[in-house]
């Protein structure tokens, strides 16, 4: 999946991705109630919009790779202070989150060489 994500976020973000959400937004703001507090509001929305693009007919791995960055997506209520709007919020959020999760990651390399450097020093002084 991460090599999907990656290829839609690296050669394709922009005709793909951002359309599909702009969809979505216009159809969730024609029957947009928000009552409450905005937590509460960003909550309904979001499962709205995660509901909206699974719906969509768009490509299945499109729909699978928004899916995943929507459900990704941490707000505070520091980030809904103010005049926020909340699809917008949501929208950035998510192709943020796919640009997170196709970024390497140097855990496993670092774990790697420590060993071998480990495994030196024992070999070294045996």
């Amino acid at each position: 999946m991460s090599k999907v994500i990656h290829r839609l976020v690296s050669d394709k973000a922009e005709p793909l991705l951002y359309p599909v959400l702009d969809k979505v937004i216009e159809r969730m703001r024609t029957t947009a109630n928000h009552r409450g507090r905005a937590v509460e509001v960003y909550a309904g929305e979001k499962l709205r919009m995660l509901q909206a693009v699974k719906d969509s007919s768009e490509n299945a791995w499109v729909r699978r790779a928004l899916g995943y960055g929507l459900r990704k997506i941490k707000i505070t209520d520091d980030d809904l202070k103010g005049n926020v709007d909340v699809y917008e919020l949501l929208k950035q959020r998510a192709i943020s989150a796919l640009k997170e999760a196709v970024a390497p990651n140097k855990t496993v390399l670092w774990v790697l060489v420590l060993l071998q450097l480990v495994f030196a020093v024992i070999i070294a002084f045996l």
